[in-house]
């Protein structure tokens, strides 16, 4: 028996067992969507009976790498939920399963989405779809969570002032000894003096355009939550204007940070200091990946190539934390050169 044909077979059964009205369940049609650092997805066909009516559902069950995961499953299935409840664009999530006998590892099931991602429409309507990128992250930092503080603190979801931000990354600095981004650590706290706490609001950490699919009606909805924090929402924006200055170019950075502001009707200030608090925490984890030793330890080599063959990514991010900071990490500069040396 193929694996396909055990993860089909696995989430029948699941499915039979939580569903006793259903009828003549049947699953086609399983497809591997993709196999990303955090997750496998495949998308797969259900047809059911109930109530004498014919369903049928297009679902994607998202597989998590081992029952040690099993904290990201349980934060997405919880924000998923919340997110709902605040009537904030997310796929509906039918299912959690942490029991390994389906399908060998934790999962959840939800809805497929057919309509591309936001990225494929960026190319062919870059400035609607900027404005609807805008718009949905000024939505999600703008949602109400504190009636849900109890529970996202019950079920270990971070809420987190930017001096516990900035202790956490000092403190992964310490305990991997990465010495060499200890001028940037210098930096922030020496500038810290300068910026105001405003109110937390809720962060998704990765956002970007891979991260809105689309419906056949073209709706939006914002997926990849294992990262989520209650934070200032002022480094999620950064995390995001980082990612694509030294991806795409200044240009996209600014006109994002300036629809961000245009559309939330509010200056930002001190978005340099977040910058460079993204850049940091970027840092750490690319110096975790390429140093050798103990660091890489739980990592797969997939991961390692995958930051290789972008690492033109790396050298940009140096430069823009030059031009932020005066700060330039040579190690960074080595790393960079030895990869480029690795790949002719």
């Amino acid at each position: 028996m193929t694996r396909k044909q055990k993860i089909l077979n696995g989430i029948s059964d699941f499915i039979k067992e939580k569903e006793s009205g259903f009828q003549d369940i049947r699953l086609e049609n399983l497809n591997e969507i993709t196999a990303g650092w955090e997750a496998e997805l495949f998308s797969f066909v259900l047809y059911y009976k109930h109530n004498g009516e014919e369903i049928v559902k297009k679902l994607v069950i998202r597989m998590y790498p081992s029952i040690s995961e099993i904290h990201k499953l349980d934060t997405e299935y919880l924000i998923y939920k919340l997110l709902a409840d605040l009537h904030y664009s997310v796929p509906k999530v039918y299912y959690k399963a942490k029991d390994l006998n389906y399908v060998g590892k934790p999962f959840l099931i939800m809805d497929w989405l057919t309509g591309g991602t936001l990225d494929e429409k960026l190319r062919s309507q870059p400035q609607e779809s900027m404005l609807l990128f805008c718009q949905l992250f000024v939505e999600l930092h703008d949602l109400d969570w504190k009636p849900y503080s109890e529970k996202l603190l019950s079920n270990g979801i971070s809420i987190l002032s930017i001096d516990s931000l900035l202790k956490r990354y000092e403190n992964r600095i310490k305990q991997n000894n990465l010495t060499e981004l200890q001028p940037i650590n210098a930096w922030l706290k020496k500038r810290r003096k300068e910026v105001n706490n405003l109110d937390l609001s809720i962060t998704h950490c990765d956002f970007h355009p891979y991260n809105i699919l689309l419906n056949d009606e073209g709706d939006t909805f914002v997926i990849d939550w294992p990262s989520v924090k209650i934070t200032d929402y002022r480094f999620d924006l950064a995390s995001t204007l980082v990612l694509n200055r030294i991806y795409s170019g200044k240009n996209l950075r600014d006109t994002l940070f300036r629809l961000y502001q245009q559309i939330a009707q509010k200056e930002i200030e001190d978005i340099d200091f977040f910058e460079v608090i993204a850049i940091f925490r970027r840092m750490i984890g690319v110096m975790q990946v390429l140093l050798p030793g103990d660091n890489r330890i739980g990592l797969s080599d997939d991961i390692v190539d995958i930051i290789i063959d972008t690492i033109f990514h790396v050298e940009n991010m140096n430069n823009y934390l030059e031009e932020l900071t005066g700060i330039r990490i040579e190690k960074i500069d080595d790393l960079v050169n030895e990869a480029k040396n690795s790949i002719k």
